[in-house]
């Protein structure tokens, strides 16, 4: 993928904590990459939406570092940070000019070590995700549309609970309970930290040791089981959204997970549907007929069972029905017709090419090393990934689109509500 960066190099330290170097001299920057292995996955009933709530508290200072200044330590450097939060993982992610990229290891072992979260500052970051929340969801047209179709489209709620977490459990969160959650899941065996660029790899190791070696290692944790029983049939549910303009179509099916051996026919899938002009569905609801306005969907890549669907918003007077059965005889072709050579590859080259230009980034680089090694245990499970996409042949896709239908779908239609 990158013929002037040695293939990465990986070591774990005593505590537990992976470490992946890959040093690229062509680059005069260094990125890096601390990912715990803990997302909204990993909460409990009652207590949804700590994961991304510990993302913001985690900027808010140590006995070292005060309070909201770890980003500006960082930009007054000229470097850059930011953190996200999935269903399966909390990333810390900082890119810096090479001179200073022993502040950013220090800045993230530091906030490893111990944070100095009071009462003030957690109640003002959980205030700031509440007001996230209503921007995102409660205030957005669809927003809570979305929330409940992700619950109805799993049975477990593991899998189905928002990431930001529901109003209630966020007003029910205590600084004592979340900072529990930090002991038990913000520590060195639960992390894997990258770094990619232009860097002495023997001076970085000795400050990754010197500055993470000391921290102490969590205890058990108790994962949460992820599995899908099969769906005994349809599930369709109509619902009005006082913020909607136009009315919206939500449908997926279950989907196999991302270490499955049909992920990346799924991938694949994905742009012959969706991807471009010459994509089927686009060609058939929005170019052809203008049956949809806007259209979306695709795979939705999970470490436990996934999704695959669409979501379209509608014209006023359009029809809902049309838009399910054009989507069902899509799969039903591509389950019983291989597509020709000439579409795969018209489809999958432009994947391939964006993943890899993607894999430029010495950040990009420093997120997948991290994500590969805490969810598929293989630092480079991304290039293997990318390799299997390149191989997904048409019979791969026909299995793909076979696997889907044994699954019956989730819809939802998401109307205006009529305003008096």
């Amino acid at each position: 993928i990158d013929s002037h960066a040695s293939p990465p190099s990986e070591r774990r330290l005593d505590n537990g904590l992976q470490v992946i170097l890959q040093p690229d001299p062509q680059i005069p920057v260094v990125a890096l990459a601390l990912q715990y292995n803990v997302g909204s996955r990993d909460e409990t009933p009652g207590a949804s939406g700590r994961a991304h709530l510990f993302e913001h508290l985690m900027f808010q200072g140590t006995q070292r570092v005060p309070a909201s200044t770890h980003l500006q330590r960082i930009n007054d450097v000229g470097g850059s940070a930011n953190a996200s939060t999935s269903s399966s993982a909390t990333r810390y992610h900082a890119v810096l000019p090479t001179e200073h990229a022993a502040l950013g290891l220090w800045l993230e072992a530091d906030r490893m070590e111990g944070l100095a979260v009071t009462e003030d500052s957690f109640r003002m970051q959980l205030a700031a995700v509440i007001e996230e929340r209503g921007q995102r969801v409660d205030d957005a047209p669809y927003g809570r549309a979305m929330e409940e179709f992700e619950a109805r489209s799993f049975a477990n709620w593991a899998q189905g609970h928002p990431t930001i977490g529901s109003r209630a459990d966020l007003d029910a969160a205590t600084l004592p309970e979340v900072m529990d959650f930090h002991s038990r899941w913000y520590r060195p065996d639960n992390a894997a930290l990258s770094i990619v660029g232009d860097f002495d790899p023997d001076e970085l190791t000795a400050h990754v040791e010197a500055w993470f070696g000391g921290i102490t290692a969590g205890g058990d944790r108790t994962r949460a089981d992820l599995s899908e029983p099969p769906r005994s049939g349809p599930d369709h549910a109509t619902v009005d959204d006082p913020l909607a303009r136009l009315p919206a179509l939500l449908l997926n099916h279950q989907a196999p997970a991302v270490g499955s051996p049909l992920a990346a026919a799924c991938e694949v899938l994905e742009g012959v549907l969706f991807r471009g002009a010459a994509a089927r569905l686009q060609r058939a609801l929005v170019i052809e007929t203008s049956a949809a306005i806007q259209l979306g969907g695709g795979y939705d890549a999970r470490t436990g069972p996934g999704l695959f669907g669409l979501s379209a918003v509608i014209p006023q007077d359009g029809d809902y029905q049309y838009i399910v059965d054009t989507w069902m005889r899509a799969l039903e072709t591509l389950a019983n017709e291989p597509i020709s050579d000439d579409e795969l590859l018209r489809t999958r080259q432009p994947l391939l090419a964006g993943h890899l230009f993607a894999l430029e980034s010495p950040l990009t680089r420093a997120l997948g090393f991290s994500d590969g090694a805490l969810l598929h245990g293989d630092p480079t499970w991304h290039q293997t990934y990318l390799e299997a996409v390149s191989e997904v042949e048409p019979a791969h896709i026909q299995a793909a689109a076979q696997l889907l239908l044994q699954s019956p779908p989730v819809s939802m239609l998401v109307r205006p509500q009529e305003r008096s």
